[in-house]
């Protein structure tokens, strides 16, 4: 999705709820993303960035497993690569969801995002909500 207002110009995607790119007076200020979502761009990194080695951890006694990249370890988060619902569209603004439900993960999450562009850059808002612990 393109957004635009005035000069600031941003690209959205659904997957992921990814900032692609972001351009004030056509100059980059975010690198397009183009080889993959965290070599440029804005990526959401929930519920954990970076790395869980060998993708397995234990909470609460319980042990879980994540999905595991081509070097045998869970990478930044579990929503990268879910296709989020688009609540609002407007031209210079986009609002999306996504409920993150995962066997990995001991919890079900209400996840909500906005991207405003201003007329000098862009706002960027974050909602996490608990819906249910899987496991007490």
């Amino acid at each position: 999705m393109l957004l635009q207002r005035g000069e600031v110009k941003a690209v959205v995607l659904e997957k992921g709820a990814y900032l692609y790119s972001l351009k004030i007076n056509d100059k980059d200020v975010i690198l397009e993303g183009k080889e993959r979502q965290t070599r440029g761009g804005m990526a959401l990194l929930i519920p954990y960035a970076n790395r869980v080695k060998g993708g397995v951890y234990e909470w609460k006694g319980i042990v879980y497993q994540l999905p595991k990249n081509a070097e045998g370890n869970a990478i930044h988060g579990l929503v990268m690569d879910k296709i989020w619902d688009v609540r609002e569209l407007k031209s210079d603004l986009v609002k999306l969801s996504l409920t993150l439900t995962h066997e990995g993960y001991p919890s079900i999450l209400s996840l909500q995002t906005e991207y405003q562009l201003l007329n000098d850059g862009i706002s960027v808002s974050l909602s996490i909500k608990l819906v249910k612990k899987m496991h007490q």
